[in-house]
């Protein structure tokens, strides 16, 4: 009505909003989407699709602007950010950086994976999961892309375990990890738990861990939890809030 009113005094107009014509028909072609200022920048960290869904990186060494840019575009991708690397299940799965720093040697001892900030933009550019490997961050190359291996760390992780020795009992998830986590925090993983100082478990309580209990009175069985948070710590916690309950 309004263009109309105009155009009935002489004047020749043309009403365009963002995304519609004023009369809800399609953009004008003379108007594109893409001339608009930020058009091509997401509107919010809102995901888009989820090509790395499951994916939770911890940026080290970057700029605000860069860490901000990149971890709008992991979101976009249906990923998750960390301020810190979190080992529990679900935690931080990639850490991406530009410098050799201590942040660089605590996940390489640990085994994550670590690239460079390239790895990001180009999953968002061509909005799919590309090779890890193809992103390698090199610490002697300043992180360029497909390089070789890095080289060995300059600091010790914690000696978290320092004097333990856990026996990984059950259907662990992510046992592999675990196990890991385990020696590089200076403990060892027993073969056996007669030799184990504690069962580490996900399931309740068991006759197979009654027996354990019998043949090792000093044995302590607690869930696989207090082994993460313990990693998460830094710090060995107390094992009474972490204990397998026995049944009747």
């Amino acid at each position: 009505e309004l263009e109309n009113l105009i155009a009935s005094r002489g004047v020749s107009v043309f009403l365009y909003t963002h995304g519609a014509a004023a009369s809800g028909s399609e953009p004008s072609a003379d108007v594109p989407d893409a001339a608009l200022p930020g058009a091509n920048t997401p509107a919010s960290d809102a995901p888009t699709s989820d090509v790395l869904r499951g994916v939770n990186v911890m940026f080290s060494g970057l700029t605000a602007a860069v860490t901000e840019e990149l971890a709008a575009n992991v979101r976009s991708l249906g990923g998750t950010v960390s301020s810190k690397w979190v080992a529990r299940g679900g935690g931080t799965t990639h850490l991406v950086c530009s410098t050799a720093n201590s942040d660089y040697d605590h996940v390489y001892q640990l085994g994550g994976t670590i690239v460079t900030e390239d790895w990001v933009r180009d999953c968002y550019s061509r909005q799919q999961r590309l090779d890890e490997a193809d992103y390698a961050f090199d610490a002697d190359k300043s992180g360029e892309p497909g390089s070789a291996a890095p080289k060995a760390p300059n600091t010790r992780l914690p000696n978290v375990f320092s004097g333990l020795s856990l026996f990984l009992h059950g259907q662990l998830q992510k046992a592999d990890e675990l196990k890991r986590y385990v020696v590089a925090y200076g403990g060892d993983v027993a073969t056996d738990s007669d030799q184990a100082t504690h069962v580490v478990t996900e399931e309740g309580w068991s006759q197979s861990l009654s027996d354990m209990l019998a043949e090792n009175a000093k044995l302590k069985i607690v869930g696989a939890l207090w082994a993460w948070d313990s990693i998460n710590a830094e710090a060995v916690r107390p094992d009474k809030a972490y204990l397998v309950r026995r049944t009747r």
